[in-house]
């Protein structure tokens, strides 16, 4: 492989890793639009790996001040939703998401930063259902996809 195409694939790498950082989730205490601190977590952003320790050191810091746990994210990873899913239910924090009147623009106090992020869907569902009680309703979710592998050692029997 000559230099110039070796450092092109470099380049992509560098940049392919670097846009994927930018979108992992961030937490953060909650911000009205005026930017004003309010009760509670912002976790806006994709959910990967790692999150759910992000969650419980936030937790460890700032204590009740956690809750509500203010979700605005696509998704991500099903699994990393559910464990944080659990430590939200184990520490009874609340969980809230925009509200969404038909017809209307959602409502939503807290401070977005990307407005892609301005909902709770996919994986970022099973974090909402956590909840000890749950507040907002612009909410999507789906059949969550898992790779084959994760159900090869399953049997099924039909049989009584």
């Amino acid at each position: 492989m000559s230099p110039t195409p070796l450092r092109a694939f470099v380049g992509m790498l560098v940049v392919g890793v670097w846009s994927a950082a930018g979108n992992a989730a961030t937490f953060e205490l909650a911000r009205r639009a005026d930017g004003i601190i309010v009760a509670g977590v912002k976790v806006g952003g994709d959910i990967v790996p790692g999150d759910a320790k992000k969650l419980l050191d936030f937790y460890k810091t700032y204590g009740v001040m956690t809750s509500p746990v203010h979700l605005r994210s696509k998704g991500g990873n099903v699994e990393e939703a559910m464990k944080m899913g659990a430590i939200i239910r184990r520490l009874r924090l609340e969980t809230e998401v925009p509200v969404w009147n038909t017809g209307r623009q959602p409502i939503d106090p807290i401070k977005v930063d990307r407005q892609e992020n301005m909902i709770c869907a996919s994986a970022c569902f099973l974090v909402y259902a956590g909840g000890a009680s749950r507040f907002g309703n612009y909410l999507a979710m789906h059949r969550p996809f898992f790779r084959k592998r994760c159900f090869h050692t399953l049997r099924f029997r039909l049989d009584g």
